[in-house]
């Protein structure tokens, strides 16, 4: 059963950061967020990037970006899947500050 994600974040008025920090929270996303800072990446092409993940695991925390609207996957019918940071004003933000 999948645990509900971001049930307390009902965001009063100066806690912008606690909600960042749980949209980033798990173990891979923020280097996985990082790699992807140069653009579109295969799935292979991020595991070679980071060498300790499991691909399970990969695969869990791309898909929790992908809900959380970080990440887009783009799948066009002469590639595999890739992986892109989203053009949404979550992900935009969220490179600007990694570059700062």
């Amino acid at each position: 059963m999948a645990k509900a994600r971001h049930s307390r974040f009902d965001c009063s008025p100066g806690c912008s950061v606690e909600a960042a920090v749980g949209l980033i929270d798990g173990k891979w996303k923020s280097v996985v967020l990082y790699h992807l800072l140069s653009g579109t990446l295969r799935f292979n092409e991020i595991r070679r990037h980071i060498v300790n993940v499991t691909p399970r695991m990969l695969t869990n925390q791309l898909r929790e970006l992908e809900d959380d609207g970080l990440i887009e996957r783009k799948v066009t019918p002469r590639y595999r899947q890739r992986w892109n940071t989203a053009s949404q004003n979550s992900g935009a933000a969220w490179n600007r500050s990694c570059l700062r």
